[in-house]
């Protein structure tokens, strides 16, 4: 019977223990094997085991060892002809073991804790997969604590990977020292599995050579199997680190290293990524090793320091900004910076960086970290916010109000709430002021900018039956109000206030009304026990339950005053229900869990995407056509809430990229190298004369802008290759606006001369066509008459390409041989216009006969002429293609076969990493040796060692 096929020890029992086989490699390494099997005669307790020792072609022999501990351990020496690998020679040992449980364990180990019994107690637990315990190193002769854990510190910008790695002493988190904690991963040094799911797994994964065999594994268990990893940090070993390593492999050097840190990566990349990012936003030092950081880009902070530590006065921004990260801190421990004007843009210290102001624009970040993320928090002036060049550029949109939030979301990005809130404790810990000895029946909180209020305009004290103030700046300037203002009141001191206070009057100003944004204040206030009354009409009901009092008028101001100034019952039992609403819903603490949710949320669901194209640099890319579609692209990937970058070629391996999920490579000049650790896809839309056939090998997944030549590579190359055509913005070409302000040319050409005189320009000159020509350097090859201008810029295409009544387009002649059809087609197409091109294999079958074509000077001439004189006819037809071309081309459409082929690619390169059984497939590939095994029952007490001398099967990959 084939060893793969033997069946399994019984389960675990209090009457039968499983048998536990212990699995050791050695080279040279008598002197240990012997310390090893007297530390395991002098602490263990538990006797169901047997012991597998694997000699990798010791100079010095090791049989002696053995024989001496022959008569208290079963123990079968297999000696192989080579020092073959640790996963190879680990695998082929489970085969012939027999044990329930194995322990895979160093021959340089000393057991110091009975570590057997209870680590096999832990397995007892079917949600555990693998058990580690902890190292102390004796190879230092110091007491250090070597391993209580293995985890993923931070990025390793040198070899371009997040690297596994141990505690050390100075980040070791005491409280785990000497306790049961669940890990990415533990060494292989002292590591327990069950059998059954090692073999399951595939084993060792035999691409390493000593190093990352054991990450692997226990990624493999977290990914494939669901289970946990474990430290039992309460039972010891010592550990002379490296000196097995040292011994067992001529190999191990720096490019063995490199080899193996880059294997681990092109595996498990994606997810480690993706656990990463989740453990960071969770605060897990055990898992990441270090703290979430936090800036907030608010105005100029105050040079007047407050005894906690932040500024004593600052703008409305900072102070919400200020709250928020309070509570971030006191919660997860995060560290948090706020960061002036000056300083914004330089973020490489930030995991994600959050704008408070319009101004601030994301283009402009000088660094960024891998991974790091950039949000908008829109609290106020949303439309100024949309109109700003960058608002498009930033990966998280936060909104202070529902209404904000689907003004965002019409735009075309998705977008999450967080409102403003308050610091519950200082504003409502303090003693509260009796009713009737109160200083004030109402009170305004805010400052004069010279400009008429509503409050100003509606508030007139004389004429109130009750006793107000009015607290800010500036407001001696204003005539109506200086005998109830009060000077300057510091934010520290407003609590006070507002307890002394029966009412706070809000003026909701105009950067925050028309959107529904709550003032701060009016958080601050209820949760101090006054009453605030609104001018705030566009306040989401479900904020307060529809129960915050509003005015729009001057004598509806004036009786919501003097009612609740003098309705004490009414005022304080609306005031108790308003408080329990704000005590429930909105604090600081409730923004700092929502705010932790959403990173959350898109950790898990959402994905970073860098877009490669080929412009060189940043500076001339608004040039290249491949940018703007690049543009196109983003925005409709933006919108299903993915972080996207487009990377010009000097940008492509910037360090950014090495938290990217995927790289969409819109091939052109230049070749990309795909990157390690992340979906490589290339979506081929021009020029494909220019790819090399093993180019195309290295990507995970093509997409191919035609049809034809999609079935031309799938007989080609291995790489999956699916038909994308190119597509339409439709937010920059389908505007429903006239088009007034484009030229209105009778046939319209744009492009440029490609050092060439175009064959649709040359036909259309010579056959007297009314042409005109935006593009560079056609001065040499047509008259000035013909010339409309050198560029138009993309964003005012639409309009040029509507207004003409014939747009003419052409094809590169390989892009037609191979059915390539132009993107001009389809942006022409999407803004109404009538577009004429010439022939390319294809095109009928997206467009049918609604684009007519030309093949010859002649039949161009023909075709314009028809439809110059047929202005019925081109409408026809424009309604016609632009209807296709919305429903079926658009960015949108194609982001959503991207965002799922790489959900999917993702999904299927993990499985394809783990999902590989070690039996029985391992066994037609390397032949079981013929081995003598030990005998049924407990093989322990005085057995003879097992000798196999001819096993030398060797790994080959």
């Amino acid at each position: 019977m084939p060893i793969t096929d033997q069946p399994l020890p019984s389960a675990s029992s209090a009457l039968s223990p499983p048998l536990v086989t212990i699995i050791i490699l050695t080279r040279d390494g008598a002197t240990n094997l012997d310390q090893l099997f007297a530390s395991i005669a002098k602490v263990n307790s538990y006797k169901t085991i047997e012991i597998i020792v694997i000699d990798h072609n010791s100079a010095i022999s090791v049989e002696g060892v053995v024989q001496r501990w022959s008569p208290t351990f079963s123990i079968n020496l297999i000696r192989l002809k080579d020092n073959c690998s640790f996963s190879w020679s680990n695998n082929r040992a489970v085969e012939i073991s027999k044990g329930e449980i194995v322990l895979f364990l160093n021959d340089d180990i000393i057991i110091e804790s009975d570590i057997i019994g209870p680590c096999v107690a832990t397995l007892d637990d079917p949600k555990v997969g693998i058990v580690g315990v902890r190292l102390d190193d004796v190879s230092r002769n110091v007491n250090r604590i070597q391993h209580i854990g293995t985890r993923f510190a931070s990025f390793d910008l040198a070899h371009k990977m997040i690297r596994p790695a141990n505690f050390v002493d100075e980040d070791i988190d005491h409280r785990i020292v000497e306790t049961t904690v669940e890990l990415p991963a533990v060494t292989a040094a002292a590591m327990f599995v069950r059998r059954k799911e090692f073999m399951e797994v595939g084993g060792f994964c035999q691409s390493y050579i000593y190093g990352y065999e054991d990450v692997d594994l226990c990624l493999k268990y977290r990914q494939q199997l669901k289970k946990k990893v474990i430290c039992r940090n309460d039972l010891i070993c010592l550990h002379a680190e490296g000196s097995t390593r040292s011994k067992v492999t001529r190999a191990y050097s720096d490019v063995t290293r490199k080899n193996n840190k880059k294997h681990l990566w092109r595996r498990f990349g994606s997810a480690i990524k993706r656990d990463y990012q989740l453990g960071l936003v969770a605060c897990d030092p055990i898992w990441v090793g270090r703290r979430m950081t936090v800036n907030f880009a608010v105005s100029d902070i105050s040079e007047n320091p407050a005894s906690d530590g932040f500024a004593g006065d600052y703008a409305d921004d900072y102070n919400a900004a200020r709250e928020l990260g309070r509570s971030l801190s006191a919660q997860f421990g995060w560290t948090i910076n706020f960061l002036p004007a000056d300083k914004w843009y330089d973020q490489s210290d930030a995991d994600i960086t959050v704008a408070t102001l319009d101004r601030f624009d994301p283009r402009k970040i000088e660094s960024r970290k891998p991974g790091s993320l950039v949000a908008a928090w829109v609290r106020d002036r949303v439309d100024k916010w949309h109109r700003r060049a960058g608002f498009s550029d930033f990966d998280l949109y936060l909104c202070a109000s529902e209404n904000a939030a689907q003004f965002v979301r019409k735009v075309g990005v998705p977008c999450s709430l967080l409102l403003n809130a308050t610091r519950l404790a200082p504003m409502s810990l303090a003693p509260k002021v009796r009713a009737n000895t109160r200083p004030f029946d109402y009170v305004f909180v805010g400052d004069y900018k010279g400009r008429t209020r509503e409050v100003v305009r509606l508030l007139h004290p004389q004429s109130i039956n009750a006793k107000g103030a009015i607290f800010g700046i500036n407001w001696e300037k204003h005539q109506p109000t200086p005998e109830i203002w009060q000077g300057h009141k510091p934010y520290e001191d407003l609590p006070a206030l507002y307890r002394s206070s029966k009412i706070l009057i809000d003026d909701a100003d105009h950067p925050t009304k028309p959107w529904g944004c709550i003032n701060e204040a009016v958080f601050d206030a209820i949760a101090s026990g006054c009453l605030v009354i609104t001018n705030n009409k566009h306040i989401d009901v479900a904020a307060f339950d529809g129960l915050l009092p509003t005015y729009e008028t001057e004598d509806k101001l004036k009786d919501l005053i003097e009612f609740y100034s003098n309705n004490d019952r009414a005022r304080d039992g609306l005031v108790s229900r308003l408080q329990a609403i704000v005590q429930n819903r909105h604090s600081y603490d409730h923004r700092a869990q929502h705010f932790r949710a959403i990173l959350t949320d898109f950790a898990k669901s959402k994905f970073r995407i860098s877009i490669k194209v080929p412009a060189p640099t940043r500076r001339g890319a608004h040039g290249w056509g491949d940018f703007h579609f690049a543009q196109g692209l983003s925005q409709a990937l933006r919108k299903q809430g993915h972080s996207v970058r487009i990377d010009v070629r000097a940008e492509w391996y910037r360090p950014e990229s090495l938290a990217d999920d995927a790289a969409i490579v819109l091939q052109g000049l230049g070749e990309y190298e795909p990157q390690d650790g992340q979906i490589n896809i290339m979506w081929l839309i021009s020029h494909p004369e220019k790819v090399r056939l093993e180019q195309y090998d290295k990507y995970d997944h093509i997409f191919c802008a035609s049809r034809k030549y999609t079935q031309t590579l799938k007989k080609k190359i291995q790489t999956p290759v699916e038909c994308l055509l190119q597509c339409a913005d439709i937010s920059r070409f389908g505007r429903d606006m006239d088009a007034e302000a484009g030229v209105k040319s009778e046939v319209l050409f744009v492009g440029n001369t490609r050092q060439e005189y175009r064959k649709s320009v040359r036909w259309a000159v010579d056959q007297n066509i009314p042409l005109t020509v935006f593009g560079r350097d056609w001065s040499d090859f047509i008259d000035a008459e013909f010339i409309g201008g050198a560029y138009i810029p993309n964003e005012d295409l639409w309009a040029h390409y509507r207004s003409a009544k014939i747009v003419l387009n052409d094809h590169w002649d390989t892009m037609a041989e191979n059915g390539f059809i132009s993107n001009r087609i389809f942006d022409v197409a999407a803004a109404g216009g009538f577009v004429i091109s010439d022939e390319v294999d294809g095109l009928s079958e997206v467009f049918g006969d609604l684009v007519p074509t030309y093949r010859d000077a002649e039949t161009l001439s023909a075709v314009v002429e028809k439809y110059l004189g047929d202005p019925e006819g081109r409408s026809r037809i424009s309604n016609a293609v632009v209807a296709i071309v919305r429903e079926h081309h658009t960015f949108g459409r194609r982001a959503e076969q991207i965002s799922t082929t790489v959900a999917d690619l993702i999904s299927k390169t993990t499985a394809a990493h783990i999902s590989q059984p070690m039996s029985p497939s391992l066994s037609k590939t390397i032949p079981a040796p013929s081995v003598k095994v030990p005998s049924e029952g407990n093989n322990f007490g005085h057995a003879e060692p097992k000798f196999i001398p001819d096993w030398n099967e060797k790994i080959t990959k």
